[in-house]
């Protein structure tokens, strides 16, 4: 026999402007939810400061669209996520993909002649710090984890344990090595040389380079400025990444059956460009 109760329709889905009832909990319920989901204290409170915005009036796409467009960032769409689960809209109203902010673009490289004006104004500390990132190279966290231990100004070198616990041994020039040497005075052996944070050094040369270069730059800003110094100085591929410490096969750089350029000519070489530019 043919059933002859009628079928129940699905409910329709709401449309673009269409308002979704919520069941009646307010933020205390959504706090509780979120308690269940095993977020940290300070989580919940900037959820549930974001929350009161949501429930001043029931979610549509529009709304959430809007919301979306007024709190552009993470934490808010996943608050928001949150919240649509709680009250069971999660599978009604897309909350959509976040468009991040666009970013300001950073100058690709400096020219020594630029570096040395940068250095040359700015407060000792950051002066030789930018003068040491462009000779060797190294990455701001590398160089802020160096002590006087890691200088040897009489053969003029840096060496130290950098990114993936590879060791390295950069040069730097007599005239560097000089203030490398007076700067040095005023630290113990276990003090770091540059006792500031990243983010600290990341703002300083910002601001610093903006004001007297007219351009903003990053601390690996440096770590490309060498690199393209040594390029135009006639330094091939290979020989860069030996000196930068890349990892040749990464960089897509086949030596073939030959073997990587061997350090010391990669350093002879390296002071004879400092020298002749």
């Amino acid at each position: 026999m043919v059933n002859t109760k009628k079928m129940a329709e699905p409910s329709p889905k709401p449309t673009q402007n269409s308002q979704v009832a919520v069941p009646n909990q307010g933020l205390e319920g959504f706090q509780d939810y979120l308690e269940t989901q095993g977020l940290s204290y300070n989580t919940i409170l900037t959820y549930s400061i974001a929350a009161k915005l949501i429930m001043q009036e029931p979610p549509s796409q529009d709304w959430v669209n809007k919301f979306l467009r007024q709190h552009n960032n993470t934490p808010t769409r996943s608050m928001l996520k949150q919240y649509l689960r709680f009250v069971g809209l999660h599978k009604d109203l897309e909350v959509l993909r976040y468009r991040g902010r666009k970013k300001s673009r950073i100058q690709a490289y400096l020219t020594r002649e630029e570096v040395e004006q940068l250095a040359g104004v700015v407060p000792t500390t950051y002066g030789v710090l930018a003068l040491f990132l462009f000779q060797t190279g190294l990455r701001i966290s590398e160089a802020l984890s160096l002590t006087t231990l890691n200088l040897d100004l009489i053969n003029l070198k840096v060496r130290g344990i950098g990114k993936g616990d590879k060791e390295f041994e950069q040069c730097i020039t007599q005239d560097l090595a000089d203030a490398l040497g007076v700067y040095a005075e005023y630290h113990s052996e276990d003090q770091h040389l540059w006792n500031a944070r990243r983010n600290t050094v990341l703002k300083a040369f910002h601001r610093y380079s903006l004001r007297y270069l007219g351009k903003r730059i990053h601390p690996h800003t440096f770590r490309h400025s060498i690199a393209m110094f040594l390029k135009k100085g006639g330094m091939i591929a290979e020989e860069r990444a030996v000196y930068l410490n890349h990892d040749l096969s990464r960089m897509g750089v086949t030596v073939g059956v030959y073997s990587p350029p061997d350090r010391e000519e990669v350093h002879a070489h390296w002071r004879q460009i400092m020298n002749n530019a």
